[in-house]
């Protein structure tokens, strides 16, 4: 065991790597810096940090960080901004009550995953389309905030018994309150479809 009167320090010895001490243990410091470190084998270590300044973070090999302070959570990785540079996975639904930003976004659909395939109908996507209600508004989490930038998209009535603002049920996601942006989406491209049909058969009969 050693001990550092300056750091206030309790680690396990366990040799040297690169002329830096291999240490593995308890270690706090006089600055009210706390780690719980395991030190791995090219003396990096992998680390939980707590700080009464700068908050908690939890360390691998030294360059990849799960830091949360003053209510902000950040993963990232030293020296590395790239798109690519850390994962987060999520074994399940992920609910946000805020705006999520995003260099952009992708969903699986890969023929592997699915089953009971079957054809759509253009024109019902076309139909279902033209039966929700397009709306502008703003949430009233915006106003409490002075936000003033309108949003544009259908209405899931879960006020009245009779709703008020029609919105296709394969538009609303299984939750009940959330918009399905996939069949949204996916209706969209059968819409076109529907409409690029009709024009041709326009054009036929014009030329």
């Amino acid at each position: 065991a050693t001990f550092s009167k300056a750091a206030q320090k309790i680690a396990y010895m366990t040799g040297t790597s690169r002329g830096k001490k291999m240490l593995s243990g308890l270690e706090v410091h006089s600055d009210n810096h706390h780690w719980l470190c395991a030190v791995n084998s090219d003396a990096t270590c992998n680390r939980f940090e707590v700080n009464d300044r700068d908050g908690l973070n939890i360390a691998w090999h030294d360059n990849t960080h799960f830091f949360i302070s003053d209510g902000n959570a950040k993963l990232y990785k030293d020296n590395d901004d790239s798109p690519t540079a850390t994962k987060l996975e999520i074994h399940g639904w992920a609910w946000v009550n805020g705006w999520v930003e995003a260099a952009g976004h992708s969903q699986h659909s890969a023929l592997s995953t699915k089953t009971d395939i079957q054809p759509v109908d253009d024109d019902k996507m076309l139909k279902m389309v033209n039966d929700t209600d397009l709306t502008t508004f703003l949430y009233k989490t915006d106003v409490a905030s002075g936000e003033t930038h309108r949003h544009i998209g259908l209405i899931i009535d879960d006020v009245h018994d009779v709703a008020q603002y029609q919105a296709p049920q394969d538009f609303i996601a299984p939750n009940g309150v959330s918009r399905d942006d996939d069949n949204m989406i996916g209706a969209l491209f059968g819409a076109v479809k529907a409409l690029t049909k009709r024009i041709k058969t326009l054009e036929s009969k014009v030329g």
